[in-house]
């Protein structure tokens, strides 16, 4: 739900202003979203948003249709509106939902992290913060570093720019917030710090305030209750500039109570929620579940891949690594079946790659609520985010991490194999 502001009217010399106040409908086990009802007000208080929002929900109710959420920005209203509701956001006695009358279902109570994450910046830009042990938190950090790189006329890997330092004019872009509260500037301030350059001495608690958006939930909740306006100031989720960082903490409860109540309950259909930034995905079991059957018919055609690649590959020790000589009942029942001896057994380390592809191929059709993939899920699409799944991955095909040591970096012979899988896959 949020507000949209318009002006006009039928006369064109006619001026007024009101408040469209829209309500969306947006589904978490499949991908579609619809309006279900917008209001034209001049204002509204927190009472009549409460009624509002009851109206929306007992009538979608109304046809089966189960609301878990509620999403909305941080206006002072809306935080009244869901304690009216029956929410409760003193830190002491925390509850981020609240019950529709005469049911017992929870429904969770989010920010909308895009707004969040530009009031946060706005404070950290204007007002600075201390954590917990009176480490001072400055923007200063931030200007310094990109008056470094210009400086320089190179940047360390970031997008930092004088856009994202002065963006007084341009404040309601989620883009230039989230591109300056972000790692790659973190790691940028920790190489400089290395670097022991007296411009950034003491900026630990400011890499770390940053960094801490992408950590673990509890971890990320602890420490924004700790952060206070100045060394005997109030604690921020108290102060007046509380909205973002209120409204985070609202966020991750209500993240790990749905994350209860959708995944961990009997018969559910959810599998588990992805978060990314603390921004939440919902997953389908359907669609990551790799069953027996499945895995037997993703191994066969493991099987063709690597009869395909071993002619290709001039690598001996590469070829070593695709194949099995014996096999595996675990995985190649179906290729054993098939097998009038002319057929491969692949390794259990293409085996797992083609099942990540496999995953990743049912998640992007689940994401575009269509069996006919749009153009953007094109190749390089998949090559993106299965590297970058195996980036990581130091187990797989353990066997040639020897003969990778022979190898400058460029030419992994892992990264190739994983490319030329997935590829062909």
């Amino acid at each position: 739900m949020g507000p949209e502001y318009c002006k006009g009217g039928l006369d064109t010399n006619e001026k007024f202003h009101f408040i469209l106040c829209e309500f969306l409908l947006t589904c978490i086990n499949q991908n579609w979203k619809i309006p279900i009802a917008y209001y034209f007000i001049k204002g509204i208080n927190a009472e009549e948003k409460k009624n509002l929002l009851l109206n929306c929900i007992s009538a979608v109710h109304q046809y089966n249709i189960k609301v878990v959420a509620v999403t909305f920005d941080g206006l002072k209203t809306n935080f009244r509106m869901a304690c009216l509701l029956g929410a409760n956001f003193n830190i002491n006695s925390f509850q981020t939902w609240f019950h529709l009358p005469n049911t017992s279902d929870k429904i969770f109570i989010f920010l909308d992290p895009s707004h969040l994450i530009k009031i946060i910046r706005n404070v950290f830009e204007k007002k600075g913060m201390m954590n917990a042990m009176d480490n001072i938190i400055s923007w200063q950090y931030i200007k310094e570093l990109h008056l470094l790189q210009e400086q320089e006329g190179l940047h360390i890997a970031n997008k930092l720019r004088s856009i994202h330092v002065n963006f007084f004019k341009q404040k309601m872009k989620v883009r230039l917030a989230a591109q300056t509260l972000s790692k790659s500037v973190t790691d940028a301030m920790q190489f400089c710090n290395t670097l022991k350059l007296p411009q950034f001495e003491g900026c630990d608690a400011t890499i770390y305030f940053i960094h801490i958006m992408y950590a673990k939930l509890n971890e990320c909740f602890k420490y924004i209750c700790n952060l206070k306006e100045s060394r005997h100031g109030k604690l921020l989720i108290n102060s007046p500039k509380k909205a973002g960082f209120l409204g985070f903490c609202i966020s991750i409860k209500s993240l790990m109570g749905l994350y209860d109540m959708l995944c961990e309950e009997p018969n559910s259909s959810l599998q588990y929620i992805i978060q990314i930034n603390n921004i939440a995905l919902y997953c389908d079991k359907n669609s990551q579940i790799i069953t027996r059957f499945s895995r037997s018919i993703v191994s066969y055609i493991a099987g063709f891949v690597v009869h395909f690649l071993t002619k290709k590959i001039n690598c001996t020790q590469c070829v070593e690594a695709l194949t099995e000589l014996q096999p595996n009942f675990d995985h190649h029942d179906l290729i054993s079946i098939k097998n009038k001896g002319g057929l491969l057994y692949p390794s259990k380390d293409v085996i797992f790659i083609c099942e990540i592809c496999e995953k990743c191929i049912r998640l992007a059709i689940m994401e575009s609520n269509s069996p006919v993939l749009p153009p953007k899920y094109n190749v390089h699409f998949f090559l993106t985010k299965i590297l970058s799944y195996f980036i990581e991955n130091h187990t797989i095909f353990s066997k040639l991490n020897k003969h990778t040591l022979e190898q400058i970096g460029i030419d992994n012979h892992i990264i190739h194999l994983i490319r030329a899988i997935a590829t062909k896959i």
